[in-house]
């Protein structure tokens, strides 16, 4: 095998899963739509630092890539697989929230089974979660999440600060249950702002994509190498010591500098957006270095088909002229009985003494 690769240019490299893909190249005045919708929405309502959210989920698993490596030319760099080659059968979805300044919040879960595993009541004493059957969010299982975690946590932390009617600003990204109209009556209801992140654009203004899930990740992967023969085997204690670990490496991670790191580099706070049109993927708008979506048009060929065989453009013309010729010609007259012209046969060739 390694001598076949060789001789026809390929190789072996790990498979990573294709949601892992470059950053988006954005315009100006998209990621800038963005940045004067916050600045509007905290400036009207008078929001505190203290009251300014992220929330957003995160895929916690204990699987392998049931193909680990991938064959690819010389030329290229990473090797894709499909993200459904993922062994994700041990999988929850954790909901993470950090504020832009303030003590840490409690993150929320959803999981997949109606009974509550053995030994996981006690680790989730205190936190919210909800089934869904996939494990993944949905419409009720978001407006579920908002009545019991997301709002008593601002209420909360209204209450500490001693301003009970304040308003609050959440950042989402744009996933379709943000949009549910009873979801967001009952977060107006409330004071709650909810801004949607620029589709696509939550790998550079998001906060918690930029340093506090970043490091999660870096800490469960760690933690999950050290601790797999430890592990259970069934689906029940996989999952009990997937909470285990996350609530800890999330703790963990969203201490007070990888949170304010997290919101500067966004340009959010302190509110600099120029931070962020400095980076390679926001061009001017003046520059346009983005294709056009769509598809290139193909030009018709000056050509004419015959049997399906294309004939050039020089070689239409003499056909053309030839098909006029042939209209021109007289008909020949069908032989009848009241016919007084008799129309002799044609001639066949001779053939060419050799």
């Amino acid at each position: 095998m390694p001598g076949f690769l060789s001789r026809n240019g390929l190789k072996y490299v790990k498979a990573k899963p294709i949601s892992v893909s470059q950053r988006k190249i954005f315009k100006v005045s998209v990621i800038k739509g963005f940045f004067i919708k916050v600045e509007q929405v905290v400036r009207e309502n008078a929001i505190i630092p203290e009251l300014e959210f992220n929330i957003d989920e995160t895929m916690l698993t204990i699987g392998n890539m049931k193909d680990d490596k991938v064959v690819i030319p010389n030329e290229a760099y990473v090797g894709y697989c499909d993200s459904h080659s993922l062994d994700i059968s041990s999988h929850i979805t954790m909901m993470g929230i950090i504020p832009a300044k303030g003590d840490y919040c409690k993150p929320a879960f959803i999981l997949p089974f109606k009974n509550m595993p053995k030994g996981l009541e006690n680790t989730l004493a205190g936190h919210a979660w909800v089934y869904t059957p996939s494990g993944w969010i949905t419409i009720v299982a978001w407006r579920y999440l908002l009545e019991t975690w997301l709002i008593p946590v601002i209420d909360e932390r209204r209450t500490k600060l001693k301003c009970p009617d304040a308003h609050a600003l959440v950042l989402v990204d744009a996933h379709d249950t943000r949009f549910d109209s009873s979801s967001c009556e009952l977060l107006a209801s409330h004071k709650i702002h909810a801004v949607v992140i620029t589709p696509g654009a939550t790998s550079i203004i998001q906060p918690l994509d930029q340093e506090v899930f970043r490091q999660y990740r870096v800490i469960m992967r760690k933690w999950l190498n050290a601790l797999r023969s430890e592990i259970g085997h069934s689906e029940d204690e996989k999952r009990t010591k997937l909470v285990e670990l996350s609530l800890a490496a999330f703790q963990s991670a969203s201490n007070n500098f990888y949170r304010d790191k997290s919101w500067r580099v966004t340009g959010l706070l302190p509110y600099n957006p120029e931070a962020v049109y400095g980076l390679e993927c926001i061009v001017k708008d003046e520059d346009n270095p983005i294709p056009n979506p769509e598809p290139k048009r193909k030009e018709k060929r000056n050509s004419v088909r015959k049997e399906d065989e294309e004939i050039t453009s020089e070689k239409a013309i003499a056909a053309e002229k030839k098909y006029e010729n042939e209209q021109q010609k007289p008909k020949r007259q069908k032989l009848t009985n009241n016919s007084s012209t008799v129309i002799a046969p044609k001639k066949k060739k001779e053939k060419k003494e050799k």
